[in-house]
């Protein structure tokens, strides 16, 4: 499904429009009194090309497409369709209007493309084409620039630049409460408010795992909203942006939506219910120990999921696995067997260790 066939609006979706609007004049409203420059309002968009939700903008509002800024970041050199984009709404996107092009954008349009971003954030998974909106004062070029720097961001695990998926609604939502005022303000820059959908983070149901095309009903649909400076604070000055200087457990959180969901896909996947499933905050527990560890990509989902299914009965000491004196053993045989075998499975060796059954 695309944009371009993408069912009509949810109620909700639309609801989260007018939500919005009402937020993007009130901020407006307290800048101007402040004296600041007239705000404005721009889509962030995974990218430009071979993107479904680009062609309805290429096709329904021309002018809009010509006004993209791609981000003149060094990893997509000479292919900049392939970057992340920002495109601003009309000025007049949150007034009363008897231009068509308006009245469609926001009754129509943008209810439909948020509806469409719903789902994608619902399969969990996937790319999500619309990142979010960004309320800001600054023109789209200098957020661009802006962004251009947040790409290669330094790992603390190893000291290596590493590239660094600051627009994804995931990588911000898991990190974002473990940051500092500092680290927040120098991700938004000249961002005032970063609106994108909450993105789900918990149990999944196997009928939500499987559906194609339907939107979850487990859960509403929210907006996630990252601001840090006041709305009639003064414009960011360029020193205030730069490195977000992360910490391991930080750096960690940043990346861990990936791995949590594919846990819970695995557990829905083998018929475990919901509510036999660790929540958000439990995902995040395990995923940071087993980050801790220097586990990654295929062994710590394995430890997650043996972490949190060893215990099935129980929901005392989950937290506390690997804690006896028999389990921390196991544990540092495990970790040390991965060392001499990079190509062994933590789950797999954790499975030879147990006693077989007679």
């Amino acid at each position: 499904m695309t944009y371009a066939d993408a069912p009509s609006a949810d109620p909700r979706c639309a609801a989260l429009v007018r939500q919005l609007s009402a937020a993007f004049n009130a901020a407006a409203q307290v800048l101007a009194a402040a004296g600041g420059r007239p705000l404005r309002a721009c889509l962030a968009l995974e990218h430009w090309h071979a993107n479904a939700l680009t062609a309805a903008i290429e096709q329904r509002y021309p002018a809009m497409a010509e006004q993209r800024v791609a981000v003149p970041d060094r990893h997509f050199k000479h292919r900049e369709d392939d970057a992340p984009c920002l495109v601003p709404l009309p000025e007049d996107w949150t007034t009363p209007s008897t231009d068509p092009a308006v009245v469609g954008l926001i009754a129509n349009d943008l209810p439909e493309w948020l509806t469409q971003a719903w789902l994608h954030a619902e399969q969990r998974q996937m790319r999500q084409p619309l990142c979010g909106v960004l309320f800001s004062e600054a023109s789209p070029v200098a957020i661009a620039d802006h962004w251009a720097g947040l790409g290669d961001q330094t790992s603390p695990a190893d000291g290596s630049a590493r590239l660094f998926r600051y627009q994804d609604a995931r990588v911000m939502q898991r990190a974002w409460p473990l940051l500092s005022d500092a680290q927040r303000q120098a991700w938004l820059g000249p961002v005032r408010q970063w609106w994108a959908l909450e993105q789900p983070w918990g149990p999944w149901s196997f009928a939500d795992l499987v559906q194609q095309d339907v939107t979850a009903t487990s859960r509403e649909p929210e907006w996630f909203r990252a601001f840090v400076r006041p709305d009639n604070a003064e414009a960011l000055s360029s020193s205030a942006a730069g490195r977000l200087s992360f910490e391991l457990a930080q750096w960690h959180a940043a990346h861990s939506a990936p791995a949590g969901h594919r846990v819970w896909a695995r557990l829905a996947g083998n018929d475990v219910p919901p509510d036999r499933q660790p929540d958000g905050a439990a995902m995040s527990r395990i995923l940071a120990l087993g980050q801790s560890l220097g586990l990654n990509d295929d062994n710590l989902e394995d430890f997650v999921a043996v972490t949190w299914r060893a215990h099935a009965s129980a929901d005392i000491g989950r937290d506390g696995f690997w804690q006896s004196a028999r389990e921390a053993d196991l544990l540092a045989r495990i970790l040390g067997a991965l060392r001499q075998q990079p190509e062994a499975r933590f789950g797999t060796l954790y499975a030879e260790a147990q006693p077989s059954e007679r």
